[in-house]
């Protein structure tokens, strides 16, 4: 279009450079140029409509990314939201894990000492044990002993009044022919031995078993129990 009017242009500037004139073969161009205007209108309308058609599919296009871009906004905006829900999880669990870390180790801690507590008790339980059979082997040599130094006085007395008799004896025999000077001390008494306990002697205490002292404990309970039945009735 701006072709034929750059051409239609130029043969008026022509035709008023020559008077006005129009000549067969100016006349034919025009005529000729005037027949090409309405395809020429045709191809500008099917221009027009392609870029019309154009502009529609652009415009659904925009349409359709602006739909895809909400969306996918939307799905990003949401992912963010659940990454830091994750973060806030994630730090939460940590906290807890470390927690539970600390209680760990005080549980191993108290299982330690736990059991250390057992093994102390064990052996408290079986030095008390020990301490009972060595509190029966003490009695028993002190019986022993005490059988022993009861002998052992019986015959040191009984051989000292069998030595007062021979003493006697002899005097009553021969005392009266002898000067009292020729040998004083054979009126002398014979000597007396005795056996003694150095130092306040060892008292065994009355220690029980741990038997001894559940059934001792449980008939005590028994015994209070009745005697508050008593009371009651």
């Amino acid at each position: 279009m701006d072709h034929h009017c750059d051409q239609l242009r130029g043969t008026i500037r022509e035709l008023e450079a020559e008077g006005g004139v129009l000549s067969t073969d100016d006349y034919n161009v025009l005529l000729r140029d005037t027949s090409e205007i309405p395809a020429i209108v045709d191809d500008m309308q099917e221009a027009l409509e392609s870029i019309q058609r154009r502009t529609e599919e652009t415009h659904v296009r925009y349409l359709q990314y602006s739909a895809f871009y909400s969306d996918n906004r939307r799905r990003f905006e949401a992912i963010t939201q659940i990454s830091q829900a994750i973060d806030s999880y994630v730090s939460l669990a940590a906290s807890p894990q470390t927690q539970f870390g600390l209680l760990s180790v005080q549980l191993e801690r108290s299982l330690e000492d736990t059991w250390g507590l057992v093994s102390w008790y064990r052996n408290f339980h079986s030095s008390y044990d020990g301490l009972i059979a060595e509190v029966q082997r003490r009695r028993q040599m002190q019986g022993r002993l005490y059988a022993v130094v009861e002998d052992m006085r019986s015959q040191l007395d009984n051989m000292y009044m069998e030595e007062v008799r021979e003493r006697a004896g002899f005097v009553d025999r021969f005392g009266m022919f002898l000067p009292s000077d020729l040998c004083p001390f054979i009126q002398d008494p014979p000597v007396q031995f005795t056996v003694e306990e150095v130092g306040d002697g060892e008292r065994l205490a009355s220690v029980m078993s741990h038997e001894t002292a559940t059934r001792h404990s449980k008939k005590s309970a028994d015994d209070n129990e009745q005697q508050e039945n008593k009371s009651f009735a």
